[in-house]
């Protein structure tokens, strides 16, 4: 709480830069502080299960590296800004159909995933 004040306050009295300069300083002290208590924890809170194990790995490798073949063919001029908008909306048609059929929640955030897609990476690579 104090930080945002903190970072409003110099961003206004001293600029920009200063003020969201602080940001990574109360970053920084959050995650001293972090450690420091961590020392402190009963030993099973301590270790925190792996939250995707390498078995699951294999689900989100197809929608990255769909993401990264439309980055490198809107960058060398192959896709246009309306055909990222059609590779999008056939990504939500699929992960929607998907989802209907099994009801898996792993294809919940695939469809999430997918309508996010298309304004990140319309920003990402500077389509209009």
């Amino acid at each position: 709480m104090a930080s945002s004040i903190l970072t409003g306050i110099l961003q206004s009295s001293l600029g920009f830069h200063v003020g969201f300069g602080v940001v990574p300083l109360g970053m920084a002290i959050g995650l001293l502080r972090c450690s420091m208590g961590r020392k402190r924890l009963p030993d099973p809170a301590r270790h925190a299960p792996d939250p995707l194990p390498r078995s699951r790995w294999p689900q989100f490798g197809a929608p990255a590296a769909s993401v990264a073949v439309i980055v490198v063919l809107v960058r060398v001029g192959v896709m246009t800004a309306a055909a990222v908008n059609a590779a999008v909306l056939a990504g939500i048609a699929i992960m929607l159909g998907a989802a209907l059929r099994c009801a898996r929640p792993a294809l919940a955030l695939g469809l999430a995933l997918t309508l996010i897609a298309g304004p990140v990476l319309r920003m990402m690579i500077g389509v209009r």
